[in-house]
């Protein structure tokens, strides 16, 4: 299934109300090709008159329609479900009595959805992907202006760790976090498969699992053009995943 772009990678913002997983074990930071659970952080309780917004470096994109929030900064990765990218578009400097009231006058909310959505707000801003607002510039002037979102993502190229090669079907990547060589791809090049070659790892691999494999072995920084992450999200439907063969001694 393909993985399409949403609008700009720049963009902290859902192109629409459409699919967080809010238990912590749900978010997690990529640091090379391990995965730690992010630090927490103490902050100020949130409450009514908070103002939470997205950090400067937070991207979103979708893929496969599930909605993805990710700090390239902090190598935060987060899905969202339904309610997450509703509240995720909601974090542009209005208060959090606002945001809860807005979401409870959705049609088909449950009892329990001011409950819910204030700990997405909590766990987001805890683990880095969400910050209080500056007080001194009020709420709604702190946030800035909507992006203008770019044609797809045929602006953007992302540098991947591993190495380029060919095989009877055309060009291939092998994917590698660990490896020093960079790959640049570019929406303009053939199109690539990409294989991934973690110990143990078998196909194949859902398109959210495939980004998420992609953006690990992103290398520093290339995750920062306009549309990178977009661009990502275009290449996880051909990420293929195979078992490491033995090294030959």
């Amino acid at each position: 299934m393909a993985c399409l772009p949403s609008g700009s990678e720049g963009s902290s913002q859902p192109a629409g109300s459409s699919p967080v997983h809010v238990g912590s074990d749900e978010m997690s930071r990529t640091s090379g090709d391990a995965r730690v659970p992010p630090v927490q952080r103490l902050l100020r309780p949130v409450g009514p008159a908070s103002v939470v917004v997205p950090v400067a470096t937070a991207r979103y994109t979708e893929c496969d329609g599930a909605p993805v929030v990710y700090d390239p900064a902090s190598r935060v990765f987060q899905p969202l479900t339904a309610v997450g990218a509703a509240i995720w578009a909601r974090l542009d400097g209005r208060t959090v009595a606002e945001l809860l009231g807005e979401l409870a006058a959705l049609p088909g909310a449950g009892p329990t959805i001011r409950v819910d959505a204030l700990e997405v707000v909590r766990r987001l801003r805890a683990v880095g992907l969400a910050e209080d607002a500056d007080p001194e510039q009020g709420s709604r002037a702190s946030v800035a202006a909507e992006p203008v979102v770019p044609a797809g993502a045929a602006a953007a190229t992302v540098g991947l760790r591993g190495r380029a090669g060919n095989s009877g079907d055309g060009p291939v990547v092998v994917l590698d976090p660990g490896d020093d060589e960079v790959v640049t791809v570019d929406p303009a090049d053939p199109p690539a498969r990409f294989i991934s070659t973690g110990e143990g790892d078998e196909g194949p691999l859902t398109p959210l699992e495939a980004l998420r494999v992609l953006v690990e072995a992103a290398a520093p920084g290339t995750l920062d053009p306009e549309g990178a992450l977009d661009l990502l999200a275009t290449l996880a439907e051909r990420v293929e995943v195979v078992r490491r063969l033995p090294t030959q001694a």
